[in-house]
């Protein structure tokens, strides 16, 4: 369905606050979202879980959505926009690269900027998923994640 995941260009960022902001972010989407599984968390013949909410790799068109953070080590210049990044007809999966600018990163993060990201980011996998013809993407779960984000993040700024 929906994760994220950051890629960080130094390490200046550990602790910074877009890495707080962005690590709350990731909290947010597992916890609307129920874990993510894939087939290899499982022993051949161990069964898979049958109680809970849960999402299994491959069973239904789902984003990663990463994050790539500039710092002293790589500024990640390369990436210009939000955009598709690799796919996996087998797995039903999209990765879609979010660079974040550097006023951002300076400002300690924006969730404004976070938000409008994800929508973004899932406006272009049901493209992608739709031209590639693998199915359909669930974009009102997505959006339904991605507003307990917003919440999520709202509530975090007054801590």
């Amino acid at each position: 369905m929906i994760t994220i995941g950051v890629n960080y260009g130094g390490p200046e960022q550990k602790g910074s606050g877009v890495y707080r902001q962005l690590n709350a972010a990731m909290s947010a989407i597992s916890d609307a979202r129920g874990p993510w599984v894939g087939g290899d968390d499982f022993e051949p013949g161990e069964p898979r879980p049958v109680t809970g909410p849960f999402f299994e790799v491959g069973s239904a068109p789902a984003l990663n959505v990463i994050f790539y953070v500039p710092g002293s080590l790589l500024s990640y210049s390369d990436l210009k926009k939000i955009e598709a990044a690799r796919f996996s007809r087998t797995k039903k999966l999209l990765l879609v690269a979010v660079p974040v600018p550097r006023d951002v990163v300076q400002a300690g993060g924006s969730v404004g900027f976070v938000i409008d990201a994800l929508r973004q980011a899932v406006a272009v996998a049901a493209e992608v998923f739709a031209r590639k013809n693998v199915g359909v993407f669930d974009q009102a779960r997505a959006e339904a994640i991605i507003q307990k984000v917003q919440e999520a993040l709202a509530t975090r700024r007054g801590d």
